[in-house]
């Protein structure tokens, strides 16, 4: 039921995404994940807009993520908004967050 991206260097993979559709729309980013050496160089930039084209193409208009609280602004450049409170999720804070997909 999610669709997923994994994000390649070479032989290895730096990093991995997974969506899943929510209902009205949206779908849900999950697990994004980049491995540390390659965060600050576009490849966290590269997996999502690769997760947005494809989104757009299973038909979503809308994505929501928890964002950690410590790379809001990575999400914010990306379009996303806050949305609520900061909460703890795995005892690490996050936010809610919200964008509208374009292609």
């Amino acid at each position: 039921e999610a669709l997923h991206w994994v994000l390649r260097h070479g032989p290895g993979v730096v990093g991995t995404a997974r969506a899943r559709g929510v209902g009205d729309g949206f779908a849900k980013v999950e697990r994004v994940a980049v491995l540390g050496c390659y965060r600050g160089r576009g490849a966290g930039r590269t997996l999502m807009e690769a997760v947005h084209r494809g989104l757009v193409d299973a038909g979503f208009t809308k994505a929501k993520l928890h964002a950690q609280q410590d790379v809001i602004g990575f999400y914010e450049a990306l379009g996303y908004a806050p949305q609520g409170d900061v909460f703890f999720e795995a005892d690490i804070p996050h936010v809610s967050m919200c964008c509208t997909l374009t292609r």
